[in-house]
């Protein structure tokens, strides 16, 4: 799996900056599925991008562990549907894998 690495202190993704140094990369897979979402659902991860960059506990993401074959990575919601799955690295290290609905835990 591919991974780029975003810029520092903006997304490259998403096309946000602020003032933390957090860096994320993404999958191939990830920007593929990034780019098939609809326009409102792309608004909304790049606010929630923009909180998990802050404080990736936030309870508006509703961040928590997964299990069993995904143990290891993380999900966060964008929406009731539309989900991310990260993995921590580091600190200051996140790799972003997956988005998309629930269905995207079936790909792992």
């Amino acid at each position: 799996m591919k991974f780029v690495k975003a810029r520092e202190k903006c997304s490259l993704l998403f096309g946000i900056c602020d003032n933390k140094f957090v860096d994320i990369f993404f999958s191939s897979k990830f920007a593929k599925e990034y780019k098939r979402l609809p326009p409102e659902i792309k608004i909304l991860a790049e606010k929630k991008e923009k909180i998990f960059r802050s404080n990736p506990y936030d309870p508006r993401l509703k961040t928590h562990a997964l299990q069993n074959k995904l143990k290891g990575f993380w999900s966060f919601s964008i929406d009731r549907q539309t989900r991310i799955i990260f993995e921590f690295i580091d600190q200051n290290t996140i790799w972003f894998h997956s988005i998309g609905s629930h269905d995207i835990y079936k790909q792992f």
